[in-house]
């Protein structure tokens, strides 16, 4: 039954491709998608915005308890330490039930040639 495959594969010579890397240049701005992703944002200091955490208590917090860095998307809740490094980690993970490859198409960016 295995004996018709049309195909050779020598494991020893299997180079596989790596992933696409991610154009970082092509993510939302921070501002821009807690914006559209309907977060609630209150005040900025020093390159830095509190938003209400929308992981814990759904985003429903009275006070702000999440910073996004405004340049990098970098963000750091300091009540339930949800953290990552970009726009694109924070939507991974208010909807964990994406792909990643379905997160980046999501948002709008692109991959690299």
């Amino acid at each position: 039954m295995g004996d018709d495959l049309d195909f050779d594969f020598d494991a020893d010579t299997f180079v596989p491709k790596p992933p696409p890397k991610i154009d970082r240049r092509t993510l939302p701005s921070p501002l821009s998608y807690l914006a559209s992703a309907g977060i609630r944002i209150g005040s900025t200091s020093k390159g830095w915005i509190s938003v209400c955490c929308p992981i814990h208590k759904a985003g429903t917090e009275k006070r702000p308890s999440m910073s996004v860095h405004l340049n990098s998307g970098g963000f750091f809740c300091h009540s339930c330490r949800a953290k990552g490094g970009d726009v694109l980690a924070l939507h991974r993970l208010i909807h964990p039930q994406l792909r990643f490859y379905e997160a980046v198409a999501e948002i709008g960016a692109k991959f690299h040639d």
